[in-house]
C-alpha cells in the first residue's frame, strides 16, 4: 500500500479527543440528548461496539484488507465523511443478518425450554444430546471430506 501522509480534517472541532467529522459530533449530541445519559456513556458504547466489529474482521485477511482500504479511502484521505458508502451498507446488512439469526436462536431456545417443561425433561439433557449429534455430524463430514480431526 502506498504511503499516504496524514491530513488534518477540515473541521477543526475536537470530538472524543481527536479531530473528527462534525456530523459525528452532531449525531452524538442528538443521541445523548434523546437517551438522557451523559456523553461518555454513549461514546463508550459506540467505541465498544465498533471495537468488537473491527476485532471480528482481523482474523479474515480479505475482510481486513477491505477494512484498511475503507479506513484509508473514507476516513484518512477524505476531509469529510460521506453520509453512507458501500462498505458501511455491507457492514450494516451483515449486522442485520446476525441479529435475525440471534432472534431465531432465542425463539428456538424458548420453544425447547417450553417442550422440556411440558415433557418434564432436564434441558441440560437436551444440550448433551445436541452436542453428541453435532459431534457425530462433524465426524461424518470429516470422513466424507477427508479432513483431519479437530484438536
Amino acid at each position: 500500500m502506498p504511503f499516504i501522509p496524514f491530513r488534518r480534517k477540515k473541521n477543526p472541532r475536537r470530538v472524543h479527543g481527536f479531530l473528527c467529522d462534525g456530523g459525528l459530533w452532531y449525531t452524538q449530541w442528538i443521541l445523548t440528548r434523546e437517551l438522557q445519559v451523559p456523553h461518555y456513556c454513549t461514546i463508550e458504547h459506540e467505541l465498544q461496539l465498533g471495537g468488537a466489529a473491527i476485532a471480528n474482521v482481523l482474523s479474515d485477511a480479505e475482510a481486513k484488507r477491505n477494512l484498511v482500504d475503507h479506513l484509508t479511502q473514507e476516513h484518512l484521505i477524505k476531509p469529510l465523511l460521506d453520509p453512507e458508502n458501500a462498505y458501511d451498507r455491507q457492514f450494516l446488512a451483515q449486522a442485520h443478518q446476525l441479529e435475525l439469526k440471534r432472534q431465531e436462536f432465542e425463539k428456538v431456545t424458548r420453544e425447547l425450554i417450553k417442550l422440556c417443561d411440558r415433557e418434564d425433561i432436564n434441558p441440560w439433557f437436551l444440550l448433551a444430546v445436541a452436542r453428541g449429534m453435532i459431534r457425530d455430524l462433524r465426524e461424518r463430514r470429516r470422513r466424507r471430506d477427508d479432513i483431519p480431526p479437530r484438536r
